[in-house]
C-alpha cells in the first residue's frame, strides 16, 4: 500500500515539480528500533521508482559537544546524539536509492537566545558534511541565520564565546549558494 501510493504520488510530483524530493529523516525515531521505518521506506521507494530523486535531510544530527551548555534543551541538541561518520553511511544503507543525505545542525536556539553547543563543535559538523552538504534548523525564525541578532551576548560571555564565533565557522565553510555569483 505505501509503495503504490508513493509511486502514484511520484508520478504526479514528477509532472508538476521536476526536482528532487527532500525527506526529513528523524534519526531519533529510527535509532535501534527494528522495522519502524518500513512504511516510510516503501513510500519513498515508490516515489523514487516513479523517477523522482530522493534527498534525505537528517534530523537529530543536530547536536554536538559534551553538554557544556547546561541550559540547552532538549538533551539531544547539547551533545552528540549520533556520529555522522557512522550515521550517514547507515542512512545510505537503509535507503540505497537516496541520491543525497544532508545532515541538519542546530547550533543555537532562537527562542531562548542561547547556543546549544560551543562553536568549536560546529566547526566539526560542516567539515564532516563537506562531501554531501548540510542544512541548519532555524526554528522558522527570519533572523535565525545571524547569531548577532539572535544570541544573548551576556549568556555567551559566560561560556567564553561571542555570537560572531558561529558566523566565523560558516565563513570558513562556504556553501555553493554562498559563493555563487549573483545573476545579472
Amino acid at each position: 500500500m505505501y509503495y503504490r501510493r508513493g509511486l502514484e504520488f511520484g508520478w504526479a510530483l514528477r509532472e508538476v515539480w521536476p526536482c528532487p524530493l527532500i525527506q526529513v529523516y528523524e534519526a531519533r525515531m529510527y535509532s535501534g528500533k527494528g522495522d519502524c521505518r518500513q512504511g516510510n521506506y516503501w513510500w519513498l521507494k515508490g516515489i523514487h521508482d516513479a523517477g523522482v530523486k530522493i534527498w534525505i535531510a537528517t534530523e537529530k544530527t543536530y547536536g554536538a559537544g559534551s553538554g557544556e551548555i547546561r541550559e540547552a534543551e532538549p538533551d539531544h541538541v547539547k551533545q552528540w546524539f549520533v556520529r555522522m561518520a557512522e550515521f550517514i553511511p547507515q542512512v545510505y544503507k537503509d535507503y540505497p536509492f537516496a541520491a543525497r543525505v544532508l545532515p541538519g545542525f542546530h547550533p543555537w536556539n532562537t527562542r531562548l537566545r542561547r547556543p546549544n553547543y560551543l562553536p568549536r563543535y560546529l566547526e566539526d559538523q560542516p567539515r564532516e558534511a563537506a562531501a554531501t552538504g548540510y542544512w541548519l534548523y532555524n526554528e522558522g525564525n527570519a533572523s535565525a541565520g545571524d547569531t548577532r541578532s539572535v544570541l544573548d551576548p551576556a549568556f555567551c560571555l559566560r561560556y567564553g564565546i561571542a555570537p560572531e564565533d558561529f558566523l566565523k565557522v560558516f565563513a570558513r565553510y562556504p556553501t555553493d549558494r554562498a559563493i555563487r555569483k549573483p545573476r545579472p
